[in-house]
């Protein structure tokens, strides 16, 4: 959520711009919009190894605008906890362990851009996001070497251009491709 302008929160059935009509309703993240010469820099350091560095930089006008940004991110998670065993009510066996193969590595890349062409124009939204992480426990059996690595890629068009003046063609696709592996 580090480049969303703002949030729609629709409660009920989902507007018709949403992907599936549904009952729960549909929450929309709108991307910042660059209009105007902008940049950003940050990072992050925590307990347990966490740590994240991002950039983002922008160019643009009302007509016209590209926002490029870039974020990774990573914990360690090597925290403390008590393990029971899988012995709820038998404390006789708990004893503190370090939780290990709970890091985790984050990749987000983004390119937003708006172009105004005559009455009309076009929007475009990409994103790669690469995340991998080590799945701690199955069921109540520490696991050592077990990764989970999910990998998305999304690609959004719109364009709008005026038929007459009491008509305009609005049209959109968008593509998401999505692997998870275990």
């Amino acid at each position: 959520l580090w480049l969303i302008d703002r949030a729609e929160v629709y409660r009920g059935n989902a507007p018709l711009e949403a992907d599936r009509f549904g009952i729960g309703g549909a929450i929309f993240f709108e991307p910042i919009e660059p209009r105007e010469p902008l940049a950003g820099l940050g990072a992050l350091a925590g307990s347990y190894g966490s740590r994240a560095a991002w950039a983002f930089a922008a160019t643009g006008g009302k007509d016209h605008g590209l926002l490029v940004g870039a974020r990774l991110e990573g914990a360690d998670n090597d925290y403390p906890f008590t393990n029971d065993q899988g012995t709820l009510f038998d404390e006789g066996d708990d004893h503190v362990e370090t939780l290990q193969n709970a890091d985790t590595t984050l990749l987000d890349l983004w390119a937003l851009g708006h172009a105004r062409i005559g009455s009309g124009g076009t929007k475009l939204v990409l994103n790669r996001f690469e995340r991998e992480q080590g799945v701690v426990r199955l069921a109540l059996v520490p696991t050592h070497a077990s990764r989970q690595r999910t990998r998305r890629t999304l690609a959004a068009v719109t364009g709008k251009a005026p038929v007459s003046s009491a008509f305009a063609l609005d049209a959109r696709t968008a593509l998401v491709v999505t692997q998870t592996t275990l």
